[in-house]
C-alpha cells in the first residue's frame, strides 16, 4: 500500500491546506469508525485483546477504551 503523499504540500495555498487537512480528518474518524466496529464484532465473537491490538495496530489500553464507549 503506497502511503506516500500525492500533493505537494510545499506548492499548496494556505486555504487549500487546511481543506486538505480538514478532509483528512473526517476521512481518519470515518476508517477510526470502522475499525472500532471491527474490534467490536471479532471481540464479542471471542477474539482476545492481545490479538485484537495486534491486528489493528493499537495499544491495548486502546482497545479497552474502544470496547466501553
Amino acid at each position: 500500500m503506497d502511503m506516500e503523499p500525492r500533493y505537494d504540500y510545499s506548492e499548496m495555498s494556505l486555504e487549500s491546506l487546511a481543506d486538505t487537512r480538514a478532509w483528512q480528518i473526517a476521512r481518519l474518524e470515518q476508517v477510526q469508525d470502522a475499525l472500532k466496529e471491527k474490534v467490536r464484532i471479532q471481540y464479542q465473537a471471542g477474539d482476545s485483546i492481545m490479538h485484537l491490538s495486534k491486528k489493528a495496530g493499537v495499544t491495548r489500553p486502546t482497545l479497552y477504551a474502544w470496547l466501553s464507549e
